[in-house]
């Protein structure tokens, strides 16, 4: 009885130990905690795809274009929002041209001449495309700014404008203003008021009070609207002044030519 008691603690003693491994083995494999974590790593997976999905889905939104609304998919195309944007835009020549590159709607409105006239007043003062001088025998351009705005040396010519090589060291340059040149043609007494871009002139009669005496000149923009900006002129109305001084006592004498009368 008492090996018999011995041996029953024993197995009892054996076997809780032997149960315990083997409910621990079941336990091993269906603990409800363990179980679980088997279930929250499921969760997980299951949440991991299902951001993954959602990314990827967001992604194709992003990616889709009709996805948008039809008020965000294309801005640009509104006529008013497209002009404020273009008169933002810097002064220099070239940036109109290549905004008006981009598409048939961006061209109609860079030239439009109401937005012309709204972009000259919001920049005021063009920028300065060069100057012209004497030059040895010859009055030539020398343009200042740098590319795309520089503007060739030979756009602006002078022997474009009915003068030639032969003539030329016989002009004198008088002035240059708003896009205007004002020359001395001293063979045939005449002053000239050429516009380059244009390729206009004006020729005028020198007074004989004038051509017996050293005199100068300047050519003004006559423009009166209360909001034109000098810089493009070429269109607009200009007086010629000249300036002299007669006799010994040297009394200034001035002469006007207004291309309004």
């Amino acid at each position: 009885m008492k090996e018999s008691e011995d041996g029953g603690r024993r197995r009892r003693c054996r076997r809780p130990q032997t149960h315990a491994s083997d409910e621990a083995v079941g336990v091993t494999r269906s603990h409800p905690q363990l179980h679980a974590s088997e279930e929250g790593a499921g969760v997980a997976r299951r949440r991991s795809r299902s951001q993954i999905r959602a990314t990827s889905e967001g992604a194709e939104v992003i990616c889709r274009p009709g996805v948008f609304p039809a008020a965000l998919a294309s801005p640009i195309e509104d006529d008013d929002l497209l002009r404020e944007i273009l008169l933002r835009l810097p002064p220099q020549p070239s940036s109109l041209v290549r905004a008006s590159a981009v598409c048939k709607q961006w061209r109609c409105a860079a030239t439009d001449p109401k937005f012309l006239h709204r972009f000259r007043l919001h920049h005021q003062k063009p920028p300065l495309l060069g100057l012209f001088h004497r030059r040895k025998d010859d009055i030539v351009f020398t343009p200042i700014m740098d590319r795309p705005d520089r503007i060739p040396p030979e756009r602006f010519d002078l022997h474009l404008l009915d003068m030639d090589s032969h003539t030329m060291w016989m002009v004198e340059l008088l002035d240059c203003r708003h896009g205007r040149v004002l020359l001395m043609d001293t063979l045939w007494d005449e002053v000239i008021m050429c516009e380059p871009i244009t390729g206009e002139q004006h020729r005028l009669a020198v007074p004989p009070e004038f051509v017996r005496n050293r005199f100068t000149g300047a050519v003004l923009c006559a423009a009166i609207d209360h909001d034109h900006v000098h810089g493009s002129c070429h269109s607009s109305p200009f007086n010629v002044v000249l300036i002299s001084a007669l006799g010994g006592n040297n009394q200034p004498i001035a002469c006007v030519y207004s291309s309004d009368w």
